[in-house]
């Protein structure tokens, strides 16, 4: 499972706080096939404010991951257990993996519970539409909107507060000095 490509966006930056309205989580991305490293030229001549809001992500896109069968999960997880039993009870491993065993026998013969595999199935089918899209669309950059004008408001209070900073210390530097 190699890397397709890398996506690149500019993107909400703070996940514990929504963005101002319209509340665009994604203002612009764009899709470069193989491995990319430095962004394409064209998503950096899209203008936001630093300290905004707003960043530039990068993500690398994989092939969507394969469903395991129930004999890979279950020798996977049983292999897992026994490592971990004897990292932490080596004297007692055995034991501790017979009783673990005993007490999740589903888990440990490749059955996951189904509200999990709901959830995983909902994720990947999420992945597999965005990986998908962008595929479909390489190279081709995506503007969404525009950045708020609170985002702007914002970095300029910021560039400010630390202008302010930078003075405040060059002065007590220099009476210090003095």
């Amino acid at each position: 499972m190699g890397i397709v490509g890398s996506l690149w966006c500019i993107a909400w930056g703070n996940p514990y706080v929504d963005p101002p309205p319209p509340g665009l989580k994604v203002l612009a991305r764009i899709f470069v096939p193989g491995h990319s490293t430095y962004p394409p030229e064209e998503l950096k001549a899209i203008k936001y404010s630093l300290g905004g809001g707003y960043c530039l992500t990068c993500r690398a896109m994989t092939e969507p991951i394969q469903q395991r069968s129930p004999e890979v999960l279950a020798r996977i997880r049983r292999k897992r257990l026994i490592r971990r039993m004897n990292a932490k009870t080596p004297l007692f491993a055995d034991f501790f993996v017979e009783q673990e065993l005993a007490r999740k026998p589903d888990y440990y013969d490749g059955v996951t519970d189904a509200r999990l595999e709901a959830e995983r199935q909902k994720a990947l089918a999420a992945d597999r539409e965005v990986f998908e899209m962008v595929l479909a669309r390489p190279n081709e950059l995506i503007v969404f909107g525009d950045e708020p004008p609170e985002c702007k408001v914002r970095a300029e209070q910021l560039r400010a507060n630390i202008d302010r900073s930078i003075t405040a210390a060059r002065l007590k530097r220099a009476a210090a000095t003095n």
